[in-house]
C-alpha cells in the first residue's frame, strides 16, 4: 500500500476496529518495535493520565492548540520571531496585528472577533474546524469521531517527536501571545478516545514558507502517525502511550513517523448543496488531529444548542481569540445544508451579540478584584429567561485566562448564604478574566489540567470577593427583587384568600409585617414614609474619560477623614462622571492604584489586594482589608490614584482613617436599632406588603433542596443589610408522604 493511501484510509476510518484492521493489513499493528514511546518516556501515563477529568475540557485543549498554530503562522509570515521583543505581547494584540492589520495604539473593537462582520468570521473560522463523523447514539458504541483541522504553521515529519508527541518541553513557553504553555500536547484527550486502544491520528505539513531551501525533501512532506495505548510493559503498573514510527528503526521503538509528498491534502470539511464531507477542502499546510470514537455524553447534532457540543465549547472558551467552525458530517442526520455547520465565538461574544434581545437592562455589570497586585476583571450577565442555551450544564461561573476556561463553579454558588442570589441562579453567567495573573500566582491558583481551582487562601480570597460583589451589587439586587415580585404577582389570584386573612391578622398584630417583603397585596399597618426609593432622579451624563473623580459627597480634591474598624472591610465611595465600563473595557480603560501609609513612618506601600465595583451611575465602591501590621489606635493614610491614557495628571485623593475596634455589644446595638426602627412612623416600612413567596417542591427536585419524603418546609431568609430588611422564601414539599396520604383520603 502506498503511504499516502494508508493515510487516506486512516483519515476516513471512524472506529478503532477499522483502524486496527487497516494497520494489520499493512503489517504495522503487531510489531511493537515500530511503535515509539510518546515523549520517549516509558512512564508517560503518569502525565497523560493526570489531566482533564472531563471530555469537553480535554477537547478544548486541541482547539486552543489550533488557535496557537494559526497565530504562530501569521506571526512568522510577517517576518517576526514569536519569541522576540517585536512579537505582540498578548493574544488580542496578535489578532489585531495579524488578522486586522492594525498596529500600535488600537481602538476598543480591535482584536475582538465580536466586532467582525459575519462574512469575516466564517471565512476565518473555515481555517480552524471541528468535524463530527462516524457513529451516532443508536449505532455501535454511539461515539462519534471528531477531527480538528487548522491552517497553522504545521510541523515537519521529523519534528513530530518534539511537538505533537512531546511532553513538558518549552516549545511555546516564551511566546507571549499563545495560550498553550504547559506543553502537554493536549494529551488529556487521549483518555476519552476509542474505548480500548485510545486511538488518535495526527497529520501535518510545515508551511513551505518556513522551510529553508537546503532542507531535506522529507521536510516538505506530509507526516502522519497513530497514537495508541498499550498494556503495561512487563513489571510496570501503568499503561503506556506509543505512536506509529516505522521509518528508519534501528534498535526498536526509535523510528520516525511515516510521510508522503503532496502539494496539498484534503484536511478540511465542507457542507453545501452537494453534501457533507469532512475531508474535501485541501490545504497546502497545517495540521489534522482525529479523535476516534470520542466519549461525548451528548451525541445529538453537534451544532445544536441546549447542551450540545457548540454550547459546551462556547462556555469552555468564553473569550475566544479566533472563531472555530463546527461541521456535522454524520450522514445519519437529516436537514437542510445550512443546518450542519456553524461558528463558535465564545459565550462572551455570543452574549454581547444577543445583548438587546436576551439580556436584562443594565447588564452586564462588573467589578475589579486586585489579588496580590494582579487584576481580575469580572462581568456578570443576566438573561431575561433561562441561561441554559448559553452555558454548559449547571456550570455558571468561569475563571478564564486568555479566553480559555481554567476552572468553573456551578449554580450552587449563587445559593450560598454569603451570596443570596438563588432567585437568579437559572439566569446568571459570570466570567472572571484572570489573564493578568502570571507566574507562580497562576500556578498557586490553577491546576495544570485547567479544569478547577486549587483550594488555598488565595482562591478563597477570590471567592470571598466574588460572593460580596454578587450579594451587594445594586443592579443584581434590584433584579432579584423584581423577579420575586413577578413570581408573587403570578400567585396573587390564587392567594387572594390568604392575603385577606393576613391583612386582618397584621392589623391586629403589626409586628408580623417584619416577616413580609414589600408588595402589592396587603395593606401595611404603618403610615407612608413618603421617601420614594431613595435613588437619584437626576440623570448623570457619563463620559468615556471622566472630568472628575472624588470622594462621595466631597468637593474635587477634598480629603476624607473618618473612623474604620480593624476587623471589618473598609469601604470607600467615590463620585465620578466616568461611563460604567471605565475600569472594565478592553482598551483605554481607567486604572486605580491604592497605597497606604502608617502616619508614624510616612512610607507609602502599595495595597496589593482590594475590590473595585463600578462606576455604576456615577458611583464607585472601593473595599479592602487592612494589612496585618495595622493595630487599633493607628492612623492610616490611604492614597488613591486614577489615571487613563487621556490624562496628563491623575486624580489623586487621600483619606485619613483612625483605626478602632468593633463595639463589644455590636449585635445588641444592631438588635436595638432594628427594634427602634420597627415602630410606627420609623424605618423603611413599605406602604404595602406581599403574600409570602411559597414555592412548591416536587420529588424530582428533592435533591436540590435537601428534601426527602418526610421533609415538609424549608424557609430561606434574605437579609438586605443596606436597607435593613429581611425577606423570606418558603419551599413546601408537595410530595411529602403524609400530605399525599391526607390528600388521597380527603373528600373531593
Amino acid at each position: 500500500m502506498q503511504t499516502s493511501e494508508l493515510c487516506r484510509q486512516l483519515m476516513r476510518a471512524d472506529t478503532e476496529d477499522e483502524v486496527v484492521r487497516i494497520l494489520q493489513t499493512a503489517e504495522l499493528w503487531e510489531d511493537k518495535d515500530l511503535w515509539r514511546y510518546l515523549s520517549d518516556n516509558e512512564n508517560n501515563f503518569s502525565s497523560i493520565g493526570n489531566q482533564q477529568s472531563e471530555a469537553i475540557a480535554a477537547l478544548t485543549e486541541k482547539l486552543i492548540n489550533g488557535v496557537d498554530a494559526r497565530l504562530m503562522n501569521e506571526c512568522k509570515l510577517n517576518g517576526i520571531d514569536p519569541e522576540s521583543s517585536e512579537a505582540p505581547r498578548s493574544i488580542r494584540l496578535a489578532v489585531a496585528d495579524f488578522f486586522e492589520e492594525r498596529r500600535g495604539k488600537i481602538p476598543d473593537e480591535a482584536g475582538l472577533i465580536i466586532h467582525w462582520p459575519d462574512s469575516k468570521i466564517t471565512s476565518e473560522a473555515n481555517n480552524l474546524t471541528l468535524a463530527a463523523t462516524g457513529l451516532r447514539s443508536n449505532e455501535g458504541s454511539g461515539r462519534p469521531s471528531l477531527t480538528i483541522s487548522d491552517a497553522g504553521e504545521g510541523q515537519t515529519p521529523d519534528d513530530f517527536p518534539n511537538t505533537f508527541l512531546s511532553l513538558q518541553r518549552s516549545n511555546k513557553l516564551r511566546v507571549p501571545f499563545v495560550q498553550g504553555k504547559f506543553n502537554m500536547g493536549a494529551t488529556g484527550a487521549l483518555q476519552f478516545c476509542s474505548p480500548r486502544h485510545r486511538l488518535q491520528l495526527i497529520i501535518s505539513r510545515r508551511n513551505p514558507n518556513f522551510i529553508s531551501k537546503d532542507s531535506s525533501p522529507r521536510d516538505h512532506e506530509w507526516g502522519f502517525t497513530i497514537v495508541r495505548r498499550e498494556e503495561p510493559p512487563k513489571g510496570a503498573r501503568s499503561s503506556v502511550f506509543t505512536y506509529l514510527a516505522p521509518e528508519n528503526v534501528n534498535r526498536g521503538r526509535d523510528g520516525s513517523v511515516l510521510s508522503f509528498a503532496a502539494g496539498e491534502w484534503p484536511i478540511f470539511p465542507k457542507s453545501d448543496e452537494s453534501g457533507r464531507d469532512a475531508y474535501s477542502r485541501t490545504s497546502t499546510h497545517g495540521s489534522l488531529v482525529k479523535l476516534y470514537e470520542y466519549n461525548l455524553s451528548n451525541r445529538s447534532n453537534i451544532i445544536q444548542s441546549g447542551g450540545g457540543l457548540l454550547q459546551r465549547i462556547d462556555f469552555s472558551l468564553p473569550e475566544l481569540a479566533l472563531p472555530i467552525r463546527l461541521y456535522e458530517c454524520r450522514q445519519a442526520f437529516r436537514g437542510r445544508p445550512g443546518s450542519f455547520s456553524t461558528n463558535v465565538l465564545g459565550v462572551a461574544a455570543r452574549l454581547e451579540r444577543d445583548r438587546m434581545d436576551k439580556l436584562e437592562n443594565d447588564f452586564p455589570v462588573g467589578a475589579i478584584f486586585r489579588i496580590q497586585d494582579c487584576e481580575v476583571r469580572v462581568r456578570v450577565y443576566a438573561l431575561k429567561e433561562s441561561a441554559q442555551n448559553y452555558r454548559s450544564g449547571r456550570n455558571a461561573i468561569t475563571f478564564a485566562i486568555n479566553g480559555h476556561t481554567h476552572a468553573t463553579k456551578d449554580t450552587n454558588f449563587f445559593r450560598r448564604k454569603a451570596v443570596g442570589m438563588g432567585q437568579l441562579e437559572d439566569s446568571l453567567i459570570v466570567i472572571l478574566d484572570c489573564s493578568n495573573i502570571q507566574g507562580q500566582l497562576r500556578e498557586d491558583m490553577f491546576l495544570n489540567s485547567r479544569d478547577r481551582l486549587r483550594e488555598n487562601s488565595i482562591t478563597k480570597t477570590l471567592e470571598d470577593n466574588l460572593e460580596e460583589f454578587l450579594r451587594k451589587d445594586p443592579t443584581l439586587r434590584a433584579l432579584k427583587n423584581k423577579r420575586r415580585e413577578e413570581e408573587i404577582k403570578k400567585q396573587l389570584d390564587e392567594a387572594k384568600p390568604l392575603a385577606d386573612a393576613l391583612s386582618k391578622l397584621i392589623k391586629d398584630t403589626p409586628e408580623l409585617s417584619r416577616l413580609l417583603a414589600g408588595g402589592p397585596s396587603i395593606s401595611s399597618p404603618f403610615p407612608k414614609s413618603g421617601t420614594g426609593n431613595g435613588t437619584n432622579s437626576t440623570s448623570l451624563k457619563t463620559k468615556r474619560f471622566p472630568t472628575y473623580f472624588r470622594f462621595h459627597n466631597k468637593s474635587d480634591g477634598e480629603s476624607l477623614e473618618r473612623e474604620a474598624q480593624l476587623d471589618s472591610s473598609v469601604r470607600i465611595k467615590f463620585d465620578t462622571d466616568a461611563e460604567d465600563e471605565y475600569f472594565l473595557r478592553d482598551s483605554e480603560r481607567g486604572v486605580l492604584e491604592v497605597d497606604f501609609s502608617n502616619e508614624e513612618n510616612n512610607r507609602w506601600l502599595p495595597l496589593s489586594d482590594f475590590s473595585l465595583v463600578g462606576p455604576k451611575s456615577g458611583l464607585v465602591n472601593l473595599s479592602f482589608d487592612f494589612p496585618d501590621t495595622v493595630t487599633v489606635g493607628d492612623v492610616v493614610l490611604i492614597r488613591t490614584r486614577v489615571t487613563d491614557p487621556s490624562r496628563i495628571e491623575s486624580f489623586d485623593l487621600e483619606a485619613m482613617l483612625k483605626i478602632t475596634s468593633k463595639p463589644k455589644n455590636r449585635s445588641e446595638s444592631k438588635r436595638d436599632s432594628n427594634e427602634n426602627n420597627s415602630g410606627q412612623g420609623k424605618g423603611n416600612q413599605p406602604d404595602n406588603l406581599a403574600v409570602p413567596h411559597i414555592e412548591p417542591v416536587h420529588e424530582e427536585d428533592w435533591a436540590k433542596h435537601g428534601f426527602d419524603e418526610l421533609s415538609a418546609l424549608k424557609v430561606i431568609r434574605h437579609t438586605d443589610n443596606d436597607l435593613n430588611q429581611q425577606e423570606f422564601d418558603f419551599y413546601a414539599n408537595y410530595d411529602n408522604k403524609y400530605l399525599l396520604t391526607a390528600q388521597q383520603g380527603s373528600t373531593p
